[in-house]
């Protein structure tokens, strides 16, 4: 089931800010702000609104806005699993993984 989904802005920066709604913020520090454009999904994660979530990632953005909410994320190597829906950036790195609260929930995904 499908909650939400987050989507990237080229205006999107390398600090979280989104130019029209802003920096996205860390659940556990305010002061800390969730970067990459998984970082929507990630907060939703830390939050418990989502159980878990998947990210895409081309060069950080599933360990990075993981890290930085506090949770767990898993970037396999590109072709392991389906990128069906997903629009790629760079086909040679790009690959789609799963965010969760905890590390070892991951193998369960």
């Amino acid at each position: 089931v499908v909650i939400g989904k987050t989507t990237f802005d080229e205006d999107l920066n390398d600090y979280g800010t989104h130019r029209l709604t802003g920096r996205l913020r860390g659940l556990v520090d305010p002061d800390l702000t969730v970067t990459g454009s998984s970082g929507g999904s990630a907060v939703a994660v830390a939050a418990g609104i989502v159980p878990l979530a998947i990210g895409s990632d081309t060069c950080g953005s599933l360990g990075t806005p993981a890290s930085h909410a506090g949770i767990a994320a898993f970037r396999p190597s590109p072709d392991t699993l389906p990128y069906r829906g997903a629009r790629p950036l760079n086909p040679d790195f790009d690959t789609v993984g799963p965010m969760l609260a905890e590390a070892q929930d991951l193998p369960l995904v």
